[in-house]
């Protein structure tokens, strides 16, 4: 599955587990995010949505269509549904042409990369190779770090691990956390 929301104590959890870039991830978790703001589950514990591919074709499913469309308001302005126009470039154009547009509009290139396949196809096809490609010639100041080490900065930095339990610390090392 690329992701899942449910409620817990009262509180909405999202569970992400689609093994990706960061650019991709926050692609998963906006739309996670648009599942609890367009009130597509109840507040009872253990009521979720389990997504389990969010870049297939959601044209059936009017929950899926409003979570893709919060997730793209979220992360870009006026919710662009980015795409590939006139000729495919070569993955080093891609790169280059994703950072300047995500300069000029305030978007991650990463994202402008991951939307513009996403919303472009050539012969039925979407160019996903191409825009994995293309992700590899950013630089690396503005590449996605690996997700592992996000979370692990996240965790140090908030958490005081002192202040866990012996199985949740163990936990969090069986996953590499810590």
């Amino acid at each position: 599955m690329d992701g899942m929301v449910t409620f817990a104590g009262g509180r909405p959890v999202i569970v992400l587990t689609k093994k990706a870039s960061a650019d991709w991830q926050l692609f998963v978790l906006a739309h996670e995010i648009g599942h609890i703001a367009c009130h597509h589950l109840s507040f009872d514990d253990g009521e979720a949505i389990l997504d389990e591919t969010i870049d297939s074709d959601p044209s059936n499913d009017i929950n899926e269509q409003e979570a893709n469309h919060f997730a793209l308001q979220v992360i870009t302005p006026h919710g662009l549904g980015l795409r590939i126009e006139d000729r495919v470039p070569k993955a080093p154009e891609l790169a280059v042409d994703a950072l300047r547009f995500g300069r000029e509009h305030g978007i991650h290139p990463g994202h402008v990369i991951l939307s513009a396949v996403r919303h472009t196809t050539i012969d039925g096809k979407q160019l996903w190779p191409l825009g994995n490609a293309a992700l590899k010639h950013l630089p690396p100041e503005v590449a996605s770090r690996p997700v592992e080490d996000l979370c692990r900065e996240a965790l140090n930095r908030h958490v005081d691990i002192t202040k866990l339990r012996d199985d949740s610390t163990e936990f969090l090392e069986k996953l590499g956390v810590l």
